[in-house]
């Protein structure tokens, strides 16, 4: 909530400046100007902030469009098996694995993989279902992904739509902490999926330099677990993403200038330059350790 309000205050700011400008005497603009100068002393920082509300934390498929601009191939070896999902008996299991399974679905839908599209599909369903969350798995979205198997844009989308779903089900429900599980299911998968495609660790390498902005959706998706760190569920995969958070915190910055744009197709903001963060090659390895541990072990709850 700080970091909204905060966010919202710049915002204000810009366009009072702004308009500011058109309107007053030179004197008033000075004025405005020292305000607006004040507000800025930590403007990296509020650039972070923005971003957080703008965008909490990435889809699944969003963070596999990554996987697939770099040129990486797919491996089945991957994901989790979906025969899986009926060892999962309690509801942290449940709703953690049910996170994992989006992923793999996603990860699936980008390549194409159709005969596995439908199960995983199944396993999303079942899980849903178990956990009391059946109502956010629209009828009418399965219809339409079991009907445009053959179209990978269509199925990355529907994955999307889906979790945004599932989502907003939670939120509006007060199914928070379950929320919470999903989402980090979803976010650790996703990173092992994307760390265990890249063979090995090159310093320019285009996957590992967009892992390395993930940091600040990062850190989106640990503050948002974290306000619901007081139900015991969430206090074991606070601590795991607690490992993974300081080992972003240790990333090399290169700081340059921070411009903010509009898209001229959509009219959404964006914001470039700011803090550039990367790994360097102990880094990497240490993330892949802490994420492939963490994941297995998701995957092994019964």
């Amino acid at each position: 909530m700080k970091n909204i309000k905060y966010s919202i205050l710049l915002l204000c700011t810009l366009i009072l400046f702004s308009c500011t400008q058109k309107k007053t005497s030179n004197e008033q603009q000075d004025e405005a100007k020292a305000t607006f100068d004040s507000l800025m002393q930590d403007t990296s920082d509020i650039f972070d902030n923005l971003q957080v509300v703008m965008h909490r934390f990435p889809t699944p498929g969003e963070m596999f469009g990554v996987i697939k601009e770099g040129g990486l191939q797919y491996y089945d070896n991957l994901i989790n098996d979906y025969k899986k999902s009926d060892n999962y008996l309690n509801t942290k299991a449940q709703a953690l694995n049910l996170g994992v399974y989006i992923a793999d679905f996603a990860y699936i839908a980008l390549f194409g993989r159709q005969n596995e599209t439908v199960v995983y599909l199944e396993a999303i369903e079942d899980l849903g279902e178990k956990i009391n969350i059946s109502g956010a798995i629209n009828e009418s979205l399965v219809k339409r992904i079991k009907s445009n198997l053959g179209n990978v844009d269509s199925l990355v989308n529907f994955s999307d739509e889906a979790y945004l779903d599932m989502f907003s089900y939670c939120e509006n429900n007060n199914m928070h902490p379950i929320n919470a599980l999903i989402s980090s299911g979803a976010y650790i998968e996703g990173l092992y999926i994307a760390l265990n495609s890249i063979d090995k660790y090159s310093e320019n390498d285009p996957v590992l330099e967009q892992l390395a902005q993930q940091r600040f959706t990062f850190k989106n998706l640990l503050a948002y677990v974290s306000d619901y760190r007081s139900d015991k569920i969430l206090t074991d995969i606070i601590i795991e993403l607690e490992k993974i958070n300081s080992i972003f915190n240790s990333l090399e910055v290169e700081k340059s200038v921070s411009k903010v744009s509009s898209s001229k197709t959509d009219n959404k903001l964006i914001i470039g330059g700011g803090k550039k963060y990367k790994f360097n090659k102990k880094q990497f390895k240490e993330l892949k350790t802490v994420t492939n541990k963490i994941r297995n072990s998701i995957t092994n709850l019964s």
